[in-house]
């Protein structure tokens, strides 16, 4: 199999079942930025040792897969668990000092870019959001993407803990 196709060449892309649509559609766009996101995690797992939060992270990769093949219209609905979200941010919350004040992204490079990626994963909520009111889309996918930006942020803020670095405060 050939990794070009030269079928996108005029702007277009075959994502259902060979009908071509735009590449500058709501829907290709919701599916670049949840590859983005993905790309994003797999990038800042890189940068991350402990076997604990890197195998949950690659679980989520998986998802964002699944995500993507229901945004393409590969599958329908697929049971995606937002509960194993929770009880992550649950698990590395407790570890973690109370937190009053906004945070900079900011401290070691693991952390840093899981911040990265939960700016990408607010990018990729909103683009779906805006396509959840136009057209089909799980509502599971929506919650998912909430909660994973969730995640993301407990989990920077646990690789710094991790690494001795003190979140940065806020200051106006």
């Amino acid at each position: 199999m050939k990794i070009y196709t030269k079928k996108g060449d005029r702007g277009e892309t075959a994502i259902f079942y060979g009908l071509n649509i735009n590449k500058h559609s709501l829907r290709v766009e919701c599916l670049g930025t949840v590859d983005e996101l993905n790309a994003s995690i797999g990038a800042a797992n890189t940068l991350i040792q402990q076997q604990d939060i890197s195998t949950l992270l690659k679980q989520v990769q998986h998802t964002l897969f699944n995500i993507g093949a229901e945004l393409a219209k590969l599958s329908i609905h697929q049971e995606i668990s937002v509960a194993l979200l929770e009880q992550a941010i649950d698990y590395y919350q407790q570890q973690l000092p109370a937190l009053k004040n906004f945070i900079l992204p900011s401290g070691c490079q693991a952390a840093t870019a899981l911040h990265m990626a939960r700016t990408i994963c607010r990018r990729a909520e909103r683009k779906i959001s805006k396509l959840y009111q136009a057209e089909e889309v799980s509502e599971n996918t929506l919650a998912y993407l909430n909660r994973l930006s969730d995640l993301l942020f407990v989990l920077a803020r646990t690789m710094n803990h991790r690494a001795g670095i003190q979140d940065e405060l806020w200051r106006r």
